[in-house]
């Protein structure tokens, strides 16, 4: 019922502020519904993961509530385990990189996922991407 009145990224994902509000007066959005602020590109993005929703959510009840809180933004962090494989990732992509027209370098690395005193030690493998002109992680 709301459709035409809110504000929405192409995809369809509800524009929220800092507080979890929406374009509509006292209407708030979370989850996998909304925006949050990318604290890498500067930009409201559809990142959606459920650390982010919680989060979200904890910050509408307390607006509810009628105290003023609101939530920063997130660098996108996610990881996950199936079997014994592991992954995981944050920041940008090298393919969000380019769509905002950002000149990166990559780095590669292979390193151990503990020191060397420590018992049990497994192949880490990283991809890191950087701006080039600035030098930032992104």
């Amino acid at each position: 019922f709301l459709e035409s009145q809110l504000e929405t990224l192409p995809n369809g994902a509800i524009i929220v502020n800092e507080y979890s509000e929406t374009s509509v007066k006292n209407i708030f959005a979370a989850g996998y519904c909304a925006t949050i602020y990318n604290i890498v590109n500067k930009k409201n993005d559809y990142i959606p993961l459920a650390t982010t929703a919680n989060k979200l959510g904890k910050v509408i009840g307390e607006n509810l509530a009628g105290r003023r809180v609101s939530f920063k933004g997130t660098i996108g962090s996610a990881s996950i385990k199936v079997l014994s494989l592991e992954a995981a990732r944050t920041g940008l992509t090298e393919k969000a990189a380019l769509k905002l027209g950002i000149k990166y370098q990559t780095v590669f690395i292979k390193d151990k996922n503990n020191t060397n005193y420590y018992p049990i030690q497994e192949n880490m493998y990283i991809n890191l991407i950087c701006n080039e002109k600035t030098k930032e992680i992104i």
